[in-house]
């Protein structure tokens, strides 16, 4: 089974080529996450990058926000499996409380069926009490995240 690492950035800078979306952080460039030839990569990308990419994460109060380094994909929580929310680069807040004892599984799918998953993200180990520690930095919950093929 192949892992992909997340990395965690403050700032992400995305550059869009025809066809194609290039993810680059500010200190190296990422891997592509391109589209089939003849559809539009800005609605529905569905490769996944096979190297490295960035996500940005903020730790807050009550849980954490993330945000996705491409729109079109969608991600399901491990609560509410049946209702995927679609990622844009607008950052999305998780309130992790409401998933303690639930496993820490997000499903990623183009077009928000859960039978189209292209990939799980994966947060390994007991659940992050984020809300019931604050304290929680960012670099404590990135280490954890990872891509798991299916």
């Amino acid at each position: 089974m192949k892992v992909l690492y997340f990395v965690v950035a403050a700032q992400v800078a995305f550059a869009i080529d025809a066809g194609q979306y290039r993810i680059l952080s500010l200190g190296k460039a990422n891997s592509d996450l391109v589209a089939p030839e003849g559809e539009d990569s800005r609605r529905s990308p569905v490769l996944l990058p096979r190297h490295k990419f960035v996500w940005e994460l903020e730790a807050r109060d009550g849980g954490f926000t993330i945000k996705a380094p491409t729109t079109g994909l969608y991600i399901s929580p491990p609560s509410i499996p049946t209702h995927p929310v679609m990622m844009t680069q607008i950052p999305h807040v998780w309130d992790f409380q409401s998933y303690l004892g639930e496993p820490n599984i997000f499903q990623l799918s183009p077009h928000g069926q859960p039978s189209h998953a292209l990939a799980e993200l994966q947060l390994p180990g007991p659940p992050y009490k984020v809300g019931l520690q604050p304290n929680v930095t960012t670099d404590d919950i990135s280490q954890m995240w990872y891509f798991s093929g299916r």
